[in-house]
């Protein structure tokens, strides 16, 4: 029998950056997240999920022991061509779910999920690396985003639906 999307239950640490999983931890609703390494922390991961505010993140400080549902599908994240660019520059960094394309990579602006101030903690997700980053120079020559949608797909199979993971409008 064909089941699809294939899936299966693994520990955080045995999965690599850039895979979609799901928690399977009760308090966390089964949300889907996209996997983070952690710039200069091999042994930490990141977990970025996807709510109506846009994508945060909740550091991982021992992935062998948080169990997953690791899907099997490189997620696709198709970025809406037709709108105007979703910002003004000078706003990046107070932004969260901007995609931001500069001359050696994609980045997506995140919000840390629970933060111990009044103020959401930034963060920029490499898109390419699957890596969360110190803050980056942008310079000026960028292209910024504010308009996507984050899915998994069987290439396999290609009658199946999208998976949709999360979509994103900036307002």
């Amino acid at each position: 029998m064909i089941i699809t999307p294939d899936c299966e239950i693994t520990t955080l640490d045995k999965v690599i950056p850039k895979q979609i999983v799901r928690d399977t931890h009760y308090d966390l609703s089964g949300r889907l997240s996209l996997v983070s390494s952690i710039l200069d922390d091999d042994t930490t991961r990141a977990l970025i999920h996807f709510d109506e505010d846009g994508p945060k993140y909740d550091i991982i400080k021992n992935p062998k022991s948080f169990t997953v549902l690791k899907y099997n599908q490189e997620p696709t994240l198709e970025i809406d061509q037709s709108e105007k660019f979703g910002i003004n520059y000078n706003n990046i960094h107070e932004k969260n779910g901007l995609i931001i394309r500069n001359a050696d990579t994609w980045i997506m602006t995140v919000a840390l999920s629970q933060s111990h101030f009044s103020f959401r903690d930034k963060g920029y997700y490499d898109l390419n690396k699957g890596s969360l980053v110190n803050s980056i120079d942008l310079l000026s020559e960028v292209a910024i985003f504010g308009k996507w949608e984050l899915y998994i797909q069987d290439t396999n199979l290609p009658h199946t639906e999208k998976v949709k993971i999360a979509s994103f409008q900036q307002e």
